[in-house]
């Protein structure tokens, strides 16, 4: 991170280096890491409620809590409100979260995020876009809303890794080698590639 941060700050790596890296890391590294982690490891036979309890009680908290200052103190609109409670709530899971866990866990420590994201995506997007449909054109624009939800999701690339790696895991069958050689060279660009281009982004929010 300190590293893309200098070489940003003193214009070594331009906005648009910075944001192209920041999409390889979100839509090839990423994916190509859950898929492969998920692919390869053993997933437990029983849904993990505790997990997603724990999660999902604080992150909504959060959500609510959000949208109500959001409309209470800053005098947004429900749309406005909406994008605020999401901002309290949804962290950097991609650029800083997944790295650092599997650099510290492994592939095995990979588990429980696969489990949050999967659900985290489809919960917190669906009920984010609900809502500021909701606010900006009340009930006229919702009923073409699960098709818009639906096509968010399939497009989501993170969702897609993780769904496709569950696939692979469930079918049984094991990882072509060049397919798995493909696999765990992206899988070694993620830590660099997804902390510097975090850092790099950091002085564009100063």
């Amino acid at each position: 991170m300190g590293l893309g941060f200098i070489a940003a700050k003193f214009g070594w790596f331009s906005g648009r280096s910075t944001e192209g890296l920041s999409r390889f890391v979100n839509d090839y590294a990423v994916p190509a890491l859950l898929f492969h982690s998920i692919a390869t490891t053993a997933i437990p036979g029983q849904l993990p409620w505790g997990l997603w309890g724990s999660f999902f009680i604080a992150s909504g908290t959060i959500y609510a809590i959000g949208i109500f200052l959001g409309r209470a103190l800053f005098g947004r609109n429900l749309s406005g409100a909406t994008i605020t409670g999401m901002g309290c709530c949804y962290g950097n899971t991609v650029l800083l979260g997944i790295p650092i866990v599997w650099r510290a866990l492994g592939d095995e420590g990979m588990l429980p995020v696969f489990l949050i994201i999967g659900v985290h995506a489809l919960v917190l997007m669906t009920a984010t876009t609900v809502l500021l449909e909701a606010g900006k054109n009340g009930d006229k624009s919702l009923a073409g809303l699960p098709l818009q939800v639906l096509t968010g999701l399939i497009k989501n690339p993170i969702l897609m890794g993780v769904l496709s790696g569950m696939i692979w895991n469930f079918s049984g069958l094991p990882i072509p080698a060049v397919a798995n050689e493909i696999l765990v060279i992206l899988k070694g660009a993620v830590v660099p590639c997804a902390l510097f281009a975090l850092g790099a982004t950091c002085p564009n929010m100063a």
